[in-house]
């Protein structure tokens, strides 16, 4: 039986987007994560290619240990997420200005800002992530984590596809996903 459960929420809300990619230390720009780009017609999920959209992301943890009286651990994190789409198939996921804990000057927030995540889309799924090879697995696993909210397995978004569930992979591992699709405007 497991020695600690973790369990954890994240909120994004869209705040704009900005014309232009979000310059990172790569050794030149970010590379591209995508092996094919197989877009066919209109895409359910139609991001610019060399633009790059903000959202506010927050979220808290608790790990609670198993047998240890006021054995909780909680931590708390919010950052800027910077989303720029390099490609039709390629996004690179940058975190700005995070605070963990309430405090950013920390070692660990500060760690996060230094490398972007690529990761290979096709459609709306997720299919592979290109991390800098200096990055620490702990950083890859929150961008990672910030991949997989934004991932959309539906044939469309049509509210014709309501109620059906496909499986996802994300960071964890393999999801049912059920979705609720509804028009408003």
């Amino acid at each position: 039986h497991p020695f600690a459960t973790m369990t954890s929420s994240t909120a994004l809300l869209v705040l704009g987007f900005l014309a232009a990619a979000s310059a990172a230390p790569w050794p030149s720009n970010p590379p591209k994560c995508s092996t094919e780009c197989p877009i066919a017609g209109f895409p359910k999920l139609a991001y610019a290619p060399q633009k790059t959209y903000v959202y506010s992301h927050s979220g808290k943890s608790r790990i609670q240990m198993q047998g240890v009286e006021g054995g909780n651990a909680d931590m708390e994190w919010s950052s800027q997420v910077e989303l720029s789409w390099l490609t039709p198939c390629d996004m690179a996921i940058s975190i700005k200005n995070p605070s963990i804990g309430g405090g950013s000057g920390a070692a660990e927030a500060k760690f996060l800002e230094k490398y972007p995540l690529v990761v290979a889309i096709t459609d709306g799924r997720v299919l592979h992530a290109c991390s800098h090879p200096e990055d620490d697995v702990w950083s890859i696993n929150l961008k990672k984590g910030i991949a997989s909210a934004f991932q959309n397995s539906l044939p469309s978004n049509s509210s014709i596809n309501t109620g059906l569930n496909f499986t996802e992979t994300d960071i964890i591992g393999n999801w049912s996903t059920r979705y609720d699709v509804a028009n408003q405007g």
